[in-house]
């Protein structure tokens, strides 16, 4: 009778160490498509990153651009007279 208590007690700590080990496993897959995924997330970022400060290096350039245009009308049409 003991040694059936000691084989079934084997038993049991042996399928709640492979049970434990699968939810290990399965913990650091999910980990590792998480950090997949953070890596894919910080790619994009980047990539906005880059675009946002393109956008803010045209939007200069054709601010300059506009109020250089705009002081030309004001100032005249170029042939010294001036436009009310």
């Amino acid at each position: 009778a003991a040694k059936r208590r000691m084989d079934a007690a084997d038993r049991k700590s042996a399928a709640d160490h492979k049970k434990a080990m699968d939810r290990l496993e399965a913990a650091e897959k999910r980990m590792e498509k998480f950090d997949v995924q953070l890596q894919a997330t910080r790619k994009l970022v980047e990539a906005g990153m880059r675009i946002v400060l393109d956008l803010k290096t045209e939007v200069r350039a054709l601010t300059k651009s506009q109020k250089a245009f705009l002081d030309s009308l004001r100032r005249g049409n170029g042939n010294g007279r001036r436009h009310a």
